[in-house]
């Protein structure tokens, strides 16, 4: 009975560095085949980011930009009294002049878009006031070490 236990942790412990190993190195090629790919990414996500108007009636209330070394997303946060038919028109129209393709979403409140491998998300909070909304863009298929 000992030696089965001992198996089983081994076999854990293999399998937990294995998949630490996979997520390593799916990271690590792609820097390693082209240096510049994540900054070249970053910068892409940023000027895509700044091409994005937000709703004329909103006041930015937070912007946050989280860069790891193979991870970029910024998220911006709004308010305002425009009403939720106005918002959805707005951003609609705005991102797909840009380009961008709403995209299906199982999360209430939210609007998904995707342009390249880029994925921009809307989702809005009613308040008593009006509305706040949180924006967030980044790249599909960076995963985090």
């Amino acid at each position: 009975m000992y030696s089965f236990i001992k198996i089983i942790q081994y076999s854990i412990s293999i399998i937990v560095f294995s998949g630490f190993s996979i997520l390593f190195l799916y990271n690590i090629v792609p820097l390693i085949q082209d240096p510049h790919i994540y900054s070249d990414r970053k910068e892409y996500i940023r000027e895509e980011f700044l091409y994005i108007r937000p709703l004329p009636s909103s006041v930015k209330t937070s912007e946050h930009t989280i860069r790891k070394l193979t991870q970029i997303s910024i998220t911006t946060d709004y308010f305002t009294e425009a009403s939720l038919t106005q918002i959805d028109k707005y951003y609609r129209s705005e991102l797909s002049q840009l380009g961008w393709k709403e995209t299906p979403t199982n999360e209430p409140n939210t609007l998904k878009f995707a342009k390249d491998r880029l994925i921009f998300i809307i989702t809005r909070t009613k308040d008593n006031q009006g509305f706040y909304l949180h924006t967030g863009i980044f790249y599909d298929d960076i995963l985090v070490i």
